[in-house]
């Protein structure tokens, strides 16, 4: 595609800054962590991921969290990289809470050898919540949560690089 004006000329009349002292992208920043509890169990960090279509723990992290498996519900997933594997099952609104923010969602279980992660967030997750994530120029992120049984109450987490 070629553009036919300069690029100062496409920037609306707010943005005044030279093109050569604008923010440069960074070549990679760390994923979104947070601390959560599962069942009443303390889990390290786990990874804030909109990409996902699912919400995963690892088995032996659900084994460790006294989770109840229903084998009923096993999808297939593909990852990144196209393989393709089943899930355990799922742990049906398995007890979540982050701060003073407790609720219930359904998290499906993984064969801990093949997950790259204890236990990940995914869009479930914020639809649920109603998560609002800004980004800002240092690489941190503040991820703003809606409590599900009154989305009028809401607290926001911020994460550094």
């Amino acid at each position: 595609m070629k553009i036919s004006q300069a690029p100062s000329e496409v920037l609306p009349s707010s943005c005044t800054k030279e093109v050569s002292t604008a923010q440069w992208a960074a070549y990679s920043l760390p994923l979104c962590e947070i601390k959560l509890t599962l069942n009443d169990f303390v889990t390290s960090m786990v990874i804030l991921d909109q990409g996902s279509q699912i919400t995963a723990i690892c088995a032996d992290i659900a084994h460790t969290c006294s989770v109840h498996i229903n084998m009923k519900h096993r999808i297939e997933m593909e990852g990144a990289n196209g393989d393709k594997s089943w899930t355990l099952g799922c742990a049906d609104d398995l007890q979540v809470t982050i701060g003073n923010l407790s609720f219930t969602m359904h998290v499906h279980i993984v064969q801990t050898e093949s997950a790259p992660f204890h236990l990940i967030l995914g869009c479930p997750f914020y639809s649920l919540l109603l998560c609002k994530i800004e980004d800002h120029p240092d690489g941190s992120v503040s991820i703003t949560l809606h409590d599900p049984t009154d989305f009028t109450c809401s607290f926001t987490i911020n994460t550094s690089t």
